[in-house]
């Protein structure tokens, strides 16, 4: 879907935001004004009156405007840094929640998202939130409903756990408003080899992941994964570990309430639902690439898990890719407050 008008974007920088976050959000647009060789998008840099726009690296940039001074807009993003929830003034708030009520889509990448959190505007939202933060951010706001994603688009919030993700969601976003084709080109254009969609995981470290520590059963798990194209028979890993077998299965379900062989299989299974979600290889080199000699039995086992054959996994895929995007995110276009510039590799408030 296309609108006439550029779509206005803010970026509100917080105190000790990630330069990577801001500019992997940022750069998208310039490509994708320079591609189309037209202005598609506009954005602006604003700051809150109390907190400069100094990065966690320790470099200012100077601000469009301040967020009280910031014209109309589409969508607004908070940028934040790495473990933050934000501590910011009555009137930075309030201002969040007037333009979510003025129907600005509103959005966090990283930090930001606490932002949004402490001025109640992602209560009833899914939120992409880092795993790092995730634990900080349940403890202070109990009833945010963390996910575990690279980024979430739920209806007018838009949520990203930050850096490299911040691409994948503003590639995301201009692929929903301008078409497939856009969003390739500029993926291309920065050298991006796979597309990652709004549905992939986050790729969290083993210990993390599982909720544990004990060391024989991460190296085990670590095992599977790295041999997930030419599976290790459990005789094998064992030995690699240094265990009995007996003791490998006691260790799955003691801690994974599992057994080896099943975990095994999941891993598989999970990789290939990742390959046909994320590439375009073809079904019977997903099953390959994922240890399955069969086809047959490949697509046995993927209905079982996952309750449709890999052939409709692929379909819907394909179906569901680039949804319409929400009416919030193609707001008519505002008489604006100020003059923009017309530079199609810039924007900024004068």
């Amino acid at each position: 879907m296309s609108t006439s008008a550029p779509f206005r974007l803010g970026f509100l920088l917080l105190p000790g935001f990630s330069m990577m976050d801001f500019a992997f959000a940022l750069e998208p647009l310039r490509m994708a004004n320079l591609l189309r060789e037209r202005t598609l998008y506009r954005w602006y840099v604003c700051v809150a009156e109390e907190a400069p726009a100094v990065a966690g690296i320790g470099q200012g940039l100077a601000p469009d405007c301040t967020l009280s001074e910031a014209g109309p807009l589409d969508a607004l993003l908070v940028c934040g840094g790495e473990g933050m929830v934000a501590e910011m003034g009555a009137a930075t708030l309030q201002r969040l929640r007037e333009l979510g009520r003025d129907g600005v889509v509103l959005g966090a990448i990283g930090g930001g998202v606490g932002m949004l959190a402490a001025a109640g505007l992602l209560e009833g939202y899914r939120a992409a939130v880092h795993w790092r933060m995730a634990d900080a951010l349940r403890a202070r706001f109990p009833g945010l409903a963390v996910a575990t994603e690279l980024f979430v688009c739920d209806r007018d919030r838009l949520t990203c756990c930050g850096g490299t993700a911040a691409l994948d969601m503003s590639l995301d976003l201009i692929g929903r408003q301008h078409g497939a084709a856009l969003m390739q080109a500029i993926s291309e254009a920065f050298v991006c080899e796979h597309l990652r969609g709004p549905n992939v995981p986050q790729p969290v470290p083993l210990h993390r992941h599982l909720g544990i520590r004990q060391p024989e059963l991460l190296n085990a798990v670590a095992l599977m994964q790295a041999n997930l194209a030419e599976p290790l028979n459990l005789e094998e890993i064992a030995r690699r570990l240094g265990v009995s077998l007996r003791k490998l299965e006691r260790l799955f379900r003691r801690h994974l309430q599992s057994n080896p062989s099943r975990y095994y299989l999941e891993l598989r299974l999970q990789q290939a639902r990742k390959l046909l979600l994320q590439s375009t290889l073809p079904i019977a080199e997903v099953a390959r690439a994922c240890g399955f000699i069969s086809a047959a039995h490949f697509s046995t086992a993927y209905q079982r898990q996952f309750g449709r054959r890999p052939v409709y996994e692929r379909r819907l895929q394909a179906e569901t890719r680039l949804p319409a995007i929400p009416p919030a995110m193609v707001a008519p276009h505002r008489a604006p407050e100020r003059a923009y510039r017309n530079s199609v590799a810039a924007g900024g408030w004068r």
